[in-house]
């Protein structure tokens, strides 16, 4: 009876690895599919016509449950979590993504993020 708990115990604990494992790649997923849309908004600023402006707002948590932080440096967006980092090349802007309330506008072919 002991070896077929030591039995059971070993399908829990593989079960839970791959769970884990599950749980990681989608997270990695969620965190990709944030960034590229985040790339995707300065990327349409970039190319549309002076006067273009909208309004984004980036959650406390993607998805929900994973922190997250954002990071714009030079043509550089990144999204970093404790985990994963999502990083892409975008148009050069003036201003950064923050979360919460965000506007990108574009005037004299120059893209502007303002936050707030």
């Amino acid at each position: 009876m002991s070896f077929l708990f030591l039995i059971s115990i070993g399908f829990i604990l593989i079960g839970g690895v791959k769970l884990k494992e599950y749980t990681d790649n989608e997270n990695s997923k969620l965190v990709n599919e944030f960034g590229l849309s985040l790339q995707n908004e300065i990327e349409i600023a970039s190319v549309v016509k002076d006067g273009y402006q909208r309004e984004i707002t980036l959650p406390e948590e993607i998805d929900g449950m994973i922190n997250y932080s954002v990071s714009m440096q030079s043509a550089t967006l990144s999204i970093i979590t404790d985990d994963y980092r999502f990083t892409a090349i975008i148009p050069q802007t003036i201003g950064s993504l923050q979360k919460g309330k965000n506007t990108i506008t574009k005037n004299n072919d120059i893209v502007t993020i303002t936050n707030g």
